[in-house]
């Protein structure tokens, strides 16, 4: 469609902002339809309808909306996963995280396949059998039990709730936003530097992220290595995550000061992982980089999960910790947008990624500080 790679780049990191970004929107459509109906129909929508609304565009804003409209849909199951087993396992919270994640990241390691179906059927033919496969969404979410994530409201609350929303409205608007602020649960975050020195590592993280899977292909391919080679080297991203989250999973429980302390060299991993992205020009090098990446991404959203459960204070604070966190990454993912959109050079945008990584060690470091005032265990 002649676009730009700044634009699709811009497209691509909103639309992965879009799906991680709708976590508290889409942890309140969980409580109140439950994991049966809000997967089955988000995930129908997405499959049957945006996908295949964006085989038959032609022009660009055309498939720039179904697809972002289709990050929305996936957004809501993305998000509704994780509440859901943070509230239905109470123990070993840890190694259901570690497999869970497991299964979100393997479907990364088709990108070879990908890139051979673009290259058989062309790119509509590939989104037509990705559309496809994304069915099985819709027909796993119906066999769930109907009250998996829902949470049953009482209709006076509801009825209190609503006459007071009008009261703060017509009498005072100040009040009419902070209902509203409230509604966003900011609560989760009073007194708790904890969570919000989290948040702020999880923007990074979601910067760093996004940048590679948007950045890379075409950097690798800019740097003489050719496409399925590129998608090959995404792969070793792929496995080392993979392994490592296997072993946290067979390591058993795991306390908060240790989680962190794997969080600390995760984001050492992945300043190590970005520096050689942004020095690096030959095959070897690259993958000997994603493999970097692979581990320090296993390992960071383990803990992001895992220990937004743990540093909140209350159990009904538990879903809005995790849709902030999800947020977080969208403000990240935004980010990574609009580096892509406006540097010239994907090389550029790795080292950007390099300086900003730095951040995030700060960051982690000062989790861990605050954690040896407050030993917890998982």
């Amino acid at each position: 469609m002649n676009c730009s790679e700044g634009f699709v780049s811009f497209w691509g990191a909103i639309q992965l902002a879009v799906l991680t970004g709708i976590g508290p929107t889409g942890s309140a459509l969980l409580r109140r339809f439950g994991m049966r109906r809000l997967g089955g129909v988000a995930g129908f929508v997405s499959c049957c309808v945006l996908l295949f609304l964006s085989i038959g565009a032609r022009n660009k804003w055309m498939f720039v909306i179904a697809v972002c409209l289709q990050g929305l849909c996936l957004g809501t199951i993305y998000t509704a996963t994780f509440v859901v087993a943070a509230k239905t396992f109470t123990t070993r919270l840890s190694q259901v995280n570690a497999v869970l994640l497991v299964t979100s990241v393997v479907p990364a390691g088709l990108a070879p396949l990908i890139q051979k179906l673009v290259d058989n059927y062309g790119w509509r033919g590939a989104i037509a059998i990705v559309a496809a496969a994304h069915l099985h969404v819709t027909v796993a979410s119906f066999l769930l039990n109907p009250r998996v994530g829902k949470v049953e409201l009482d209709l006076e609350d509801i009825e209190d709730d609503y006459q007071t929303d009008l009261e703060n409205h017509f009498k005072n608007i100040n009040g009419f936003f902070k209902k509203t602020l409230k509604r966003l649960h900011l609560e989760v975050f009073s007194n708790n530097r904890q969570l919000l020195a989290l948040c702020l590592s999880v923007i990074i993280g979601g910067l760093t992220m996004t940048s590679f899977w948007l950045f890379f292909v075409p950097y690798a391919v800019d740097s003489g290595i050719s496409p399925i080679d590129a998608s090959e080297i995404l792969l070793a991203s792929v496995i080392s995550c993979v392994l490592i989250r296997l072993f946290l999973f067979l390591f058993g429980d795991i306390d908060v000061t240790l989680i962190i302390k794997i969080s600390a060299v995760a984001q050492l991993f992945e300043l190590t992982s970005f520096s050689i992205f942004a020095i690096g020009h030959n095959f070897l090098i690259f993958y000997i980089s994603s493999a970097f990446h692979g581990f320090a991404f296993g390992m960071l959203w383990h803990g992001y999960v895992t220990l937004a459960t743990k540093f909140v204070r209350k159990t009904n604070e538990i879903d809005d910790a995790i849709s902030w966190i999800l947020l977080a990454e969208g403000v990240g993912s935004i980010s990574s947008a609009i580096v892509g959109f406006s540097v010239n050079s994907y090389r550029l945008g790795f080292q950007i990624c390099c300086g900003v990584q730095l951040i995030a060690v700060v960051l982690v470091v000062y989790i861990l500080i605050l954690q040896k005032r407050k030993p917890n265990n998982i």
